[in-house]
């Protein structure tokens, strides 16, 4: 009988670990500019989008962003959504010499974890960029919430 249940425990913990490796996929790009609407410097605004209608809520609020990238917006469609979010990023950099992208995405027991690696020039300007990225997910949760890492690299010349 002890046999048995060791083998069983055994089983078990093997079916919580293979459960909690589940395949996490994303598919990343960066979009030209950032938004109009106010994006704290140093803070990642994220904007989960399950929608046509909510995608196309930002063509009438930020219509100048919207139509510069609208050839990458056109593919979303409901059939994407029935499977997959869109979460929008957005960053604002203090220095337009300074360079942003997205290092990675994870699965976390809350949400997502989107890790932003900012690359900082020793020579800064004082114009101000938005950053903006699309981030293609498997479909999120309405609980489901997106948090940041944001990690910084000196750049050297």
């Amino acid at each position: 009988m002890k046999r048995f249940w060791s083998g069983f425990v055994s089983l078990l913990l093997a079916a919580v670990f293979l459960v909690g490796c589940s395949v996490f996929t994303y598919k990343a790009r960066t979009l030209w500019g950032g938004i109009s609407a106010e994006v704290p410097s140093g803070e990642a605004v994220a904007v989960k989008v399950d929608s046509v209608e909510v995608l196309s809520s930002y063509r009438q609020d930020e219509r100048e962003w919207y139509d510069a990238n609208a050839s990458a917006f056109s593919v979303y469609s409901d059939d994407f959504f029935q499977d997959h979010t869109l979460v929008l990023v957005f960053w604002e950099e203090t220095s337009g010499s300074n360079q942003v992208g997205i290092q990675s995405v994870s699965k976390s027991l809350t949400g997502i974890k989107v890790t932003l690696l900012r690359l900082e020039s020793p020579l800064g300007t004082t114009d101000m960029r938005g950053w903006s990225f699309l981030i293609e997910v498997d479909k999120l949760g309405e609980r489901d919430t997106i948090s940041f890492d944001i990690r910084t690299q000196k750049q050297l010349f």
